[in-house]
C-alpha cells in the first residue's frame, strides 16, 4: 500500500463504503440459526432463497419442516430486529408485490438463466421471421 500512499487508503474506504454483504439463507439448519448468522459483524442484510429452502424442506421430517411463509415471516422479522435489508426471490408478480408490502429491500426480478433463455427465444423468433421472408 505504500506505493499508492494516500490514494489506497481513500481506494479502499470508498470500496468499504459501496460495498455490502448480504447472507443467503436457503438450508433448514440456516433458518434455525438465523439470529446468530444475522448479528455477525459486517452482515448487511439477508436473502432468503425459496427454491433451495424448499428443496432441502422436502427432505426433512414433516414435523420439522417450516413453510415458505413461516420461513419469509422469521427472516423479515429478524432483519427488522437486526437492522437489516432482506428480500428474496419472488416465482411471480403477486410474490413480487407481496414482498414489497412486507417491506422487502432486495427484490431481483428473474435470474440470469431465465433472462438468457428469453433472449434466445426472441432471437430464434426474430431469425425464424426472417427465414420465412427469404421463402415468399
Amino acid at each position: 500500500m505504500a506505493s499508492y500512499g494516500g490514494e489506497m487508503t481513500r481506494i479502499v474506504e470508498h470500496a468499504n463504503r459501496e460495498t455490502f454483504l448480504v447472507i443467503q439463507v436457503e438450508t433448514p439448519e440456516a433458518l434455525a440459526q438465523l439470529p446468530e448468522i444475522a448479528s455477525v459483524p459486517g452482515v448487511d442484510g439477508i436473502f432468503y432463497g425459496p427454491a433451495d429452502m424448499a428443496l432441502r424442506m422436502a427432505l426433512q421430517p414433516t414435523e420439522k419442516r417450516v413453510s415458505y411463509e413461516d420461513a419469509l415471516g422469521r427472516i423479515a422479522a429478524q432483519a427488522e430486529r437486526q437492522g437489516k435489508f432482506w428480500g428474496s426471490m419472488p416465482a411471480n408478480l403477486d410474490q413480487m408485490r407481496d414482498l414489497a408490502q412486507r417491506g422487502a429491500h432486495l427484490i431481483p426480478w428473474q435470474n440470469d438463466l431465465a433472462l438468457i433463455k428469453q433472449g434466445l427465444v426472441l432471437r430464434s423468433q426474430e431469425l425464424d421471421a426472417i427465414y420465412a421472408e427469404l421463402r415468399r
